[in-house]
């Protein structure tokens, strides 16, 4: 440690627009301050290093920079254990569950939504999801025994799960297949304008990201946000870092960030999202999300089925197995 330093950082006055001797008089109070508090020349005690005892000599001349003082790390040292505990890494864990049923099944007035019950973080974009055919919400780790015991009471209900542990910088694809050969959709945006599209062999999907933003560690936000993409029909040059032209499919990608779902899960919650009834009226973009079609094309609409996700992060201690459930 440079000493002068110290005593230069410590002991320099920064003095205002005053007289010469107001300044010297100020200058020699430091000087008289530091010559009272230290203690006369050849008179310092001896400090043991170790022990930091006055009155006894030290060991050698080499304790101050080579023998700091010990700071004490383990638990049983006493009070002076600041960092006692080991620190112990998370990982958040996703199970992504799809169920489906027949036709009507989740509907607006389905016993699934009085079950997850707890509405999204954003209201106004949970009307425009209604309008848009989404319905989304929260449920509770003590919702899931009334959510098994609600789909075992369904006939003809079918489940299916994946996994993942994401990286936390990279979202989460949840891909969903094909909508089939022509579809055509609508949507309202943030505004109620009322887009329309026909889709041609497009697949769709849900992006999901996560964070932690509670004080709680293992309450999870999560962002869910729909996407359909169709095949390139075109291709197109752009330049690449090394500045050759290279010749790539053109995108055909439709992100609705309009319709974000954004919602706090609590330890051991779930998330649900299904489609809302105003998508048996008319072909809005819920519909290519929440109904699985038993043949190509929306023809045989007699045996088309419901579906719904539930999205359930998992917190867990990074050295700890993932424990095994197939169910929601």
């Amino acid at each position: 440690m440079n000493i002068l330093a110290s005593l230069s950082g410590r002991y320099l006055l920064k003095l205002p627009n005053r007289p010469a001797w107001a300044r010297i008089t100020v200058a020699l109070f430091a000087i008289f301050s530091m010559n009272f508090g230290c203690p006369p020349h050849g008179t310092a005690p001896s400090v043991d290093r170790t022990s930091g005892k006055p009155g006894e000599p030290a060991p050698d001349d080499e304790g101050i920079l080579k023998a700091p003082p010990r700071l004490a790390v383990n638990a049983d040292e006493g009070p002076r254990a600041i960092f006692s505990r080991p620190m112990q890494r998370l990982a958040v864990h996703f199970r992504v569950h799809l169920v489906t049923a027949p036709l009507g099944t989740f509907g607006n007035q389905s016993k699934l939504w009085s079950i997850a019950s707890t509405p999204t973080a954003d209201a106004g974009g949970a009307l425009r999801q209604r309008s848009n055919g989404f319905h989304a919400a929260v449920g509770r780790d003590s919702d899931r025994p009334a959510l098994m015991e609600y789909l075992d009471s369904i006939d003809g209900v079918k489940l299916k799960m994946d996994e993942v542990t994401p990286d936390v910088d990279k979202p989460i694809v949840v891909e969903l297949g094909s909508i089939g050969p022509l579809s055509t959709v609508f949507h309202f945006d943030r505004r109620g304008a009322l887009h329309g599209s026909d889709l041609i062999g497009a697949v769709a999907r849900l992006i999901v990201k996560f964070d932690i933003r509670s004080s709680n560690l293992k309450d999870i936000w999560i962002e869910v946000v729909p996407e359909i993409e169709e095949p390139p029909l075109s291709t197109k040059w752009v330049r690449r870092p090394d500045g050759e032209l290279i010749e790539v499919p053109e995108e055909r990608k439709q992100t609705f960030t309009d319709m974000r779902i954004g919602a706090q899960i609590p330890e051991g919650g779930f998330l649900v999202i299904g489609g809302a009834d105003r998508d048996r009226l008319r072909p809005v973009l819920g519909t290519v999300f929440f109904t699985e079609h038993a043949a190509e094309g929306p023809q045989s609409r007699g045996n088309d089925r419901d579906r719904i996700y539930v999205i359930s992060p998992i917190v867990r201690f990074a050295e700890n197995p993932i424990s095994a459930r197939g169910s929601p």
